[in-house]
């Protein structure tokens, strides 16, 4: 009979066990969404920029992606290959919209975020 209660019991942490994976996946995935969806939609602008013949449109969409890029970058890990990555498309996206001095400064920026996830001396990658 004990073993019987045990059994059941044992069932029971498994089943809790199973749904608290479950629930961490679902989690991580809308986090994921959460953090990646202003570099996904910057996406859609760049497209819509390429897509265009119109001057005014296409800065209007470069426009809209900077804003996409910068939201990203904020949301971004820190020190991870992603923050660089979207840091150096910000600042192409600045270039073509002749924004030199703040293309300079992302620039400059992502390099930081890149060299933070450089090889060590150690031959590791530190965090990313």
């Amino acid at each position: 009979m004990a073993s019987d209660t045990i059994r059941s019991l044992i069932r029971q942490i498994v089943a809790v066990q199973d749904e608290q994976v479950q629930l961490m996946t679902e989690l991580k995935e809308d986090l994921s969404r959460l953090l990646e969806g202003a570099w996904q939609t910057s996406k859609l602008y760049l497209e819509d920029a390429a897509g265009t013949s119109s001057p005014a449109a296409r800065d209007r969409a470069l426009e809209d992606a900077r804003r996409s890029l910068s939201e990203a970058v904020g949301v971004a890990a820190n020190k991870s290959a992603h923050k660089a990555a979207v840091a150096g498309e910000l600042t192409l996206v600045l270039a073509l919209l002749n924004r030199a001095e703040d293309a300079a400064r992302w620039a400059a920026r992502s390099f930081t975020f890149a060299e933070e996830c450089a090889p060590t001396r150690w031959g590791f990658w530190p965090s990313c």
